[in-house]
């Protein structure tokens, strides 16, 4: 969730308490939803990590280009990471992998 649409759904549930529309019990339910949606829709390592290895499983051709493309992208979140000598991950990924990532930003 976008800072400013969760900054902007807090405002409005204050405005519709002041109103008087709802009550005190219903905006600390309104929040504590909010505050579950927020978390749910942040990115983890965990996440991200769920999501490969379903890509995988989904795509067991491309497992091993997947692979790189986690490896590579875990590699532009963590700069003072050390590069591994055996790691392989700076090989050029197929296109069939960049087709499906085409596939999941069009989801």
């Amino acid at each position: 969730m976008r800072d400013s649409v969760y900054k902007t759904a807090r405002l409005a549930i204050y405005e519709k308490q002041d109103a008087g529309e709802i009550t005190e019990s219903q905006r600390d339910q309104l929040f504590a939803m909010l505050e579950a949606q927020k978390e749910a829709s942040e990115l983890t390592d965990d996440k991200i990590k769920e999501f490969f290895d379903e890509l995988s499983d989904k795509y067991p051709d491309c497992s091993d280009d997947i692979e790189k493309l986690a490896k590579k992208l875990a590699k532009c979140g963590d700069d003072e990471e050390e590069k591994d000598d055996d790691d392989d991950s700076d090989e050029e990924v197929s296109e069939s992998v960049r087709e499906l990532m085409k596939m999941i930003e069009s989801l």
